[in-house]
């Protein structure tokens, strides 16, 4: 937003893919996604509580599934001029290749 200052910014746009650690992601699947990084642009963000997601209720629901949350830093979310980097995304699509194994063609 025009008025945020920088220091209230957590990840800016550019800086790579967001991993989510937290309560409300499945610790194991995360650690594994953390564990097969292979070197580019990744930030850890700290999720106290709700990841503004979906997770939680997917992995309490029924015998639940596990989620984990990588995500890419955005400017101007929920507005018409939503912006994110071709770079953060293309570092997510590294992460989770890498997190299914490597050897796909991504």
């Amino acid at each position: 937003t025009p008025y945020t200052k920088s220091s209230d910014v957590a990840f800016e746009v550019g800086s790579g893919a967001v991993i989510a650690v937290g309560p409300n992601m499945h610790p194991e699947l995360t650690q594994k996604i953390i564990n097969s990084i292979k070197g580019g642009p990744v930030n850890i963000e700290a999720c106290p509580a709700s990841s503004g997601t979906d997770a939680w209720q997917i992995q309490i629901t029924k015998k639940g599934i596990p989620c984990a949350v990588v995500s890419a830093p955005v400017k101007y979310m929920h507005s018409p001029v939503e912006v994110v980097s071709n770079c953060d995304i293309n570092a997510i699509v590294d992460v989770i290749c890498n997190a299914l194994g490597g050897g796909l063609v991504c």
